[in-house]
């Protein structure tokens, strides 16, 4: 099964200013680029574990260096604290995992 990434950018996105509150303001062209980036990479994980390039032990080591590096990002280039970035990007995951996981043939995300 293939992944819609603009659908599902676009509600990881919602989810992560629906998230981040009146903070979203001050953080939402950073957290968008995060997100977008994060999404990419979800699908180019959950195609490889389909295609079978990438094992699911692999993949899952790489979900979670993919949601890291989002949340480290977010905190490093905002004034916000990492448990408001670590709030986004779990909201963003929560709201696009039935579709990442279906895409990957396995619960790849796991939150």
């Amino acid at each position: 099964m293939s992944l819609n990434l603009e659908a599902v950018t676009h509600q990881a996105v919602a989810a992560g200013a629906a998230a981040a509150g009146t903070a979203w303001a001050s953080i939402r062209t950073v957290a968008t680029q995060e997100l977008h980036t994060l999404c990419a990479r979800l699908a180019q994980i959950a195609a490889g574990v389909a295609s079978g390039d990438i094992t699911r032990e692999t993949a899952l080591i790489l979900v979670g260096m993919a949601r890291n590096n989002a949340i480290a990002t977010i905190a490093m280039l905002t004034t916000h604290t990492v448990m408001l970035a670590q709030r986004v990007v779990d909201a963003a995951l929560a709201v696009i995992l039935h579709a990442v996981n279906a895409a990957a043939g396995f619960p790849l995300i796991r939150i």
